[in-house]
């Protein structure tokens, strides 16, 4: 498996999707992962502000271009030129979103995102994974705003299906 923190600290976006390409194989080869199914997952939103968080060493690092850089290559890495190459596996973008905003550096807890942080650095990166071609997104287990991320009409259905035209799972 890559070790995707190495690809992140490198801002070679050629390189983390020459990783990921290189990583889809044994899950193709071996009939997929996630139950069965052939999905390549990568976390795009681990934007975090505070050290105390205990996985904050998975994420893209803070910045929305960084991120929105890298979550472009893992796509384009994981699902190639065309998902019937043996070597292809759908893209999953996640945890969308917010999940890395946590409070207190606590995991699965609330997060407060006022919409123009949520839209100009947490939505960066998980709008160039769906501009790239990802199949999938993830929703994440953290609640936003008060309302769990899991069901909320704003981020779920207002932009990703709405203004983004989202067609996937």
């Amino acid at each position: 498996m890559v070790i995707v923190q190495y690809f992140y600290s490198s801002w070679n976006g050629s390189l983390l999707g020459s990783g990921n390409s290189q990583e889809s194989f044994p899950y193709r080869s071996h009939g997929g992962f996630v139950t069965g199914n052939q999905v390549g997952l990568r976390s795009h939103d681990r934007h975090n502000l505070d050290p105390r968080w205990g996985r904050i060493a998975e994420g893209c690092g803070e910045d929305p271009y960084l991120a929105s850089v890298l979550a472009k290559a893992m796509v384009e890495g994981f699902q190639g030129d065309s998902l019937t190459d043996p070597s292809s596996i759908a893209a999953c973008a996640k945890h969308y979103c917010g999940y890395g905003f946590s409070e207190g550096g606590r995991d699965y807890n609330t997060t407060y995102i006022t919409e123009p942080v949520l839209r100009n650095v947490v939505l960066k990166p998980f709008k160039a994974a769906k501009d790239a071609g990802a199949l999938t997104f993830m929703s994440a287990f953290n609640d936003l705003n008060g309302v769990p991320a899991s069901g909320n009409e704003f981020t779920l259905k207002e932009i990703l299906r709405k203004e983004w035209n989202l067609t996937g799972l």
